[in-house]
């Protein structure tokens, strides 16, 4: 299940639109900024609806179904699929909500104008729409480098903690 998380983790960072995880990175520190304006907060909430930022846990969802396997068999596996589904989708409005600030904060008044002025438009829309196409193919991506990437972790994890097997990686990473 570990390995579910670890795949869906990266699935979902990596789907995530650029800004968004850039907006995300802490701030060198500086003069304090002043809070958002409404109009910052406005335009940062047009910016997520035009990127449908909604729909996006349901298209990243789609793309990671066939990750979401359990060893109890089918019907397990789907209500896996169907609750993971439910809570993302419950949790994207707070989501945004949280992000909204943030993105306020990041960007300039002028900055939030262009990227909405860009994704509302029929050109930005085409380029959300072929992003969001794009899922299965990164999914697919992933999936087929995720042994690699997992084996290349634990053995860096094992370097540093000194396990000698497996299932050491395993007992510590759940008892964290």
């Amino acid at each position: 299940m570990h390995r579910f998380l670890l795949a869906a983790g990266m699935a979902v960072v990596m789907a995530v639109p650029a800004p968004a995880v850039l907006a995300q990175q802490k701030p060198t520190p500086a003069v304090a900024k002043a809070p958002p304006s409404a109009r910052a907060l406005d335009l940062s909430r047009r910016y997520f609806k035009a990127m449908r930022m909604d729909e996006s846990m349901s298209n990243i969802l789609d793309s990671l179904d066939p990750l979401m396997t359990s060893d109890d068999g089918a019907e397990d596996s789907e209500v896996m699929r169907q609750s993971t589904r439910e809570a993302l989708d419950a949790a994207m409005p707070a989501y945004i909500e949280r992000m909204v600030p943030v993105f306020a904060a990041s960007y300039t008044e002028e900055e939030l104008e262009a990227l909405v002025a860009f994704y509302e438009s029929p050109l930005g829309q085409s380029v959300v729409a072929k992003s969001r196409g794009m899922g299965g193919a990164s999914s697919e991506a992933m999936k087929d480098l995720l042994p690699t990437i997992l084996d290349d972790a634990e053995k860096r994890y094992c370097a540093r903690m000194e396990c000698e097997a497996p299932t050491d990686v395993v007992v510590r990473m759940q008892s964290s």
